[in-house]
């Protein structure tokens, strides 16, 4: 595309020029330059937003996600819109925009992890019969079930023959000021 600004003449080839078309000016035939650019990029629908806004070439590189939807600007081309500003800026254009990107929000916990045996229960294996010694095993199992939750644990797995592994969460006792924190 070709046009006049001032008396100097202006090719426009690729989106870098693009660029340097919109710090020009207005460019031949009336279209203003952030018109050009949007048409440019296939979306001459926004010029007259933009032009109703305010928005010229001069605020161009501080437009956010937010202000392009305030305008009315479709999600996929917010984002043509926001990569080529970063492109010619000579930046590198990026999959998320700042609002999308995650954050560090992780924090430092205390955790106990307990690891419950019924005690001798190899030996109390040999000494009973197996129907016996499963009704053992079972009611040791319903005891961690029920007593583990009360220090606001979690029952991880059952281990071995009469085993079990427990995660309590320290800072949730110490909090509600329950028995575990003392």
């Amino acid at each position: 595309m070709q046009g006049v600004l001032g008396g100097v003449g202006i090719t426009i080839k690729a989106k870098t020029a693009h660029c340097g078309a919109l710090q020009a000016g207005r460019v031949g035939g009336g279209m203003t330059k952030i018109g050009i650019w949007l048409r440019d990029l296939g979306l001459p629908q926004y010029a007259q937003r933009f032009e109703e806004n305010g928005v010229d070439p001069s605020v161009l590189r501080d437009l956010t996600d937010e202000d392009l939807k305030e305008l009315g600007v479709l999600l996929g081309h917010r984002r043509r819109i926001l990569r080529a500003i970063t492109e010619a800026q000579g930046g590198t254009p990026t999959t998320n925009d700042a609002a999308s990107t995650p954050q560090d929000t992780a924090e430092r916990r205390q955790l106990t992890v307990m690891f419950c045996d019924l005690v001798d229960s190899t030996a109390l294996s040999t000494r009973l019969d197996p129907e016996d010694m499963r009704q053992v095993i079972r009611a040791y199992q319903e005891a961690c079930v029920h007593v583990i939750p009360t220090y606001d644990g979690f029952l991880a797995k059952y281990m071995g023959d009469a085993g079990a592994t427990a995660f309590l969460a320290y800072h949730a006792a110490a909090a509600t000021g329950s028995p575990q924190s003392r």
